[in-house]
């Protein structure tokens, strides 16, 4: 670099230096171990004194909501019958969260659990760890309980563009297939939505958590499930 006369006129002005990206070995594993993103700048005593360094300070925490509502799972594979109590958990992944689950919807019979339910997760952006983590169950009553399926969003390109905007981002209704790590294929989808909005619109719009109080934007009604009912009503016993 120091004799190639086009880097000495990138080093010379304004204009950015092209960024490279380096794989980190170790002498005790052939697998990569990570990757090191970085610009080298290659300049005169002169050249320095004169040309101050790009700031490289990390972007200051900005308090954040990510909103998820919870429409519906839909094919699920029950592996414990031909019925299922089914309701599903999410996590946004990282210090301090605490996993957030629907009610049941009782006695499925072809996978279909309708929820319209809601999480509320505080994030601080820029985030470590920005994935959130969901995960379709069937709920037992004297054994420990099912997962029949799960998934990982990586949200780290829809908080970026969240900072970058400084303003609410919406991923609309759509269809998730989710996995399991024992079985092949598909084991079922969930339709959910979700939103990240500054922590200051969110304390002068908030919601409730599930059903609960304030229900708006959007407003959930309580599902109609055919054929779903609550033995006992020992769901009023297994909600958290």
């Amino acid at each position: 670099r120091l004799f190639s006369e086009k880097w000495k006129q990138l080093c010379g002005g304004p204009s950015p230096k092209p960024r490279e990206c380096r794989t980190l070995w170790a002498l005790s594993s052939r697998n990569p171990q990570g990757k090191l993103e970085m610009w080298v700048e290659i300049l005169t005593l002169d050249q320095a004194r004169t040309i101050p360094p790009v700031p490289i300070s990390p972007p200051q925490p900005e308090e954040w909501e990510l909103r998820v509502v919870v429409w519906e799972t839909n094919k699920c594979t029950l592996k414990a019958g031909d019925m299922g109590d089914i309701f599903v958990s999410g996590i946004l992944e990282g210090p301090g969260q605490e996993r957030q689950r629907t009610d049941v919807h009782w006695r499925s019979k072809d996978g279909t659990g309708l929820f319209n339910w809601r999480f509320v997760f505080p994030v601080t952006l820029p985030s470590e760890i920005p994935r959130l983590k969901f995960q379709i169950w069937d709920q037992a009553l004297v054994r420990p309980n099912d997962v029949i399926a799960e998934a990982v969003l990586n949200l780290k390109g829809f908080f970026a563009r969240a900072r970058k905007s400084h303003q609410k981002q919406i991923i609309e209704r759509g269809r998730i297939k989710m996995t399991h790590p024992n079985f092949e294929k598909v084991q079922g989808e969930l339709v959910c939505s979700i939103e990240v909005l500054p922590a200051a619109e969110a304390r002068a719009h908030p919601v409730g958590k599930g059903r609960d109080e304030p229900n708006t934007d959007p407003h959930l009604d309580e599902p109609e499930r055919p054929g779903s009912f609550a033995p006992w009503r020992i769901d009023l016993l297994l909600r958290e």
